[in-house]
Formats: structure tokens, sequence, C-alpha cells
């Protein structure tokens, strides 16, 4: 489960929960756009690069809390998206 900072449960689509998980995989490292769809949707998906755009914006938007709107995911340009937190496995 996600949890916003007042404890509250932030609700994810299948696709957000997947395209999160492959950011928090590869903390720190430049994503593709074809490489997040294999990620999100499967690699043998129709889908178009812009869908992820679309996953990516809506992850943003959920990830953004309040004051606290941190540029978790950075878009870098012609390349994809990255992660930018650090990440620490317990």
């Amino acid at each position: 489960m996600l949890y916003d900072p007042a404890n509250a449960v932030v609700s994810l689509s299948d696709g957000e929960f997947r395209l999160l998980r492959a950011f928090t995989q590869h903390p720190r490292r430049v994503l593709q756009r074809d490489q997040l769809v294999d990620y999100a949707l499967g690699s043998d998906s129709d889908s178009y690069d812009r869908a992820i755009d679309v996953q990516v914006s809506r992850l943003r938007r959920k990830l953004s809390f309040g004051d606290a709107r941190a540029d978790l995911i950075r878009t870098v340009r012609n390349e994809g998206y990255m992660f930018v937190p650090a990440v620490t496995r317990g």
C-alpha cells in the first residue's frame, strides 16, 4: 500500500503501480518510453509511447502531496523519465 503524509491510502491503477515499481527498481536512471511500456504494460502490448506519458502524468499527480510537490519523476528531454529520489531496500 502507498500512503500520503496524512496516512491516507493513495489509490493506484495496475499500470501506475507497475510504473512506480519500475521507477523504484531503477532509481536515478533514465528509463526510455519503450522500456516503461514493457515494464508497465507488458512487452506484448500494442500501446503507444504517449500512453506512458499519460500514466506518468497521473502518477506524478498522485505522488504530489500538498505543499510537498517535489519533482519525484523528472522528464529527461529526448530520453525518457527518471525517478529522482534515492531508494533504499529494507
